[in-house]
């Protein structure tokens, strides 16, 4: 009570913008990933099929002279008539990794998956039995040297309900997971990690580290790849309020953030964007890196 108290009372820079009808529609969008360039953005839209069972399918947007263009579907296999979410691709925009649930080849509840993001060769599998458990996994997201991925699972081990794991990304499998400890997760559950393309940032959701209500966005920082990450920073009011905020992304200017949310827009929850203010915005990376980052092989 006394953070949110002192956080109504000294309110953050906080101006949402809706990107768009686009890019949004009557339905649900929700999940943003951006890419390095600021070029591309992929989402999932909830929508209905033919016998208007509302299920959950990707879609993605270029932009054109600083405009989004008409979002269009990703074709099958990607997009099936059962649910994914959690779509994320790697700053080369060479690899796609999202969740399924309740599949034949799944390990749990929720398992993650990846393939190469070819529009024309779409083809995905299951990360296996050592990312993916009898429980949920889900939520993942690459580092931008495509090292490392970041995601949440409610496995043992970890510090509450669900926690932020991470993998090393080796030439032909993924390491064993390793819980991002105690500084990151807490008692309670943590979700929608987005580590920033200047790899120090870390945006994530949390309902365990104080804040305004149930989940709140958070930040931690670290020196370098190798470092610890510190205490983790709320975002501040009214960027959090006494709702959930979650997946909140940010491009590679370090401060233009977007989130989605239901609290206008054209229909359900629409994708916003807005500025972040110095105290939480990431460090801006120079055309070189975004260059060579979105260049890796």
């Amino acid at each position: 009570c006394k953070f949110s108290i002192n956080s109504i009372n000294n309110p953050v820079v906080f101006n949402p913008v809706n990107i768009g009808g686009n890019i949004n529609s009557t339905m649900s969008e929700i999940g943003p990933a951006i890419s390095s360039d600021d070029n591309k953005i992929v989402f999932t839209r909830r929508v209905e099929d033919g016998d208007s069972n509302p299920q959950e399918d990707f879609y993605y947007s270029n932009k054109v002279e600083g405009e989004w263009q008409k979002a269009l579907p990703f074709p099958s296999p990607l997009n099936t008539s059962g649910n994914e979410g959690a779509l994320s691709f790697s700053s080369d925009q060479t690899l796609l990794i999202y969740t399924a649930c309740n599949r034949s080849d799944g390990f749990g509840s929720c398992d993650l998956y990846y393939g190469y993001n070819d529009i024309n060769n779409l083809n995905f599998v299951n990360l296996g039995g050592d990312i993916n458990s009898k429980y949920w996994d889900s939520q993942a997201c690459f580092s931008s040297d495509r090292k490392y991925i970041y995601f949440v699972s409610n496995r043992p081990g970890g510090y509450g309900g669900t926690d932020i794991w991470f993998s090393q990304v080796h030439d032909n499998y993924f390491g064993k997971p390793v819980n991002a400890g105690p500084t990151i997760n807490s008692s309670k559950d943590e979700m929608s990690p987005f580590l920033h393309p200047d790899n120090k940032t870390l945006y994530f959701a949390s309902k365990g580290h104080v804040g305004m209500g149930n989940f709140d966005i958070f930040l931690s920082r670290r020196s370098d790849v190798l470092s610890n990450w510190n205490e983790p920073l709320n975002l501040g009011y009214p960027i959090n309020n006494y709702l959930d905020q979650n997946s909140l992304v940010v491009s590679n200017n370090g401060k233009t953030a977007y989130f989605a949310s239901d609290f206008d827009g054209f229909g359900f929850e629409d994708i916003f964007t807005f500025e972040l203010d110095d105290l939480i915005k990431a460090n801006k990376l120079n055309e070189l890196v975004v260059k060579i980052i979105s260049s890796q092989n």
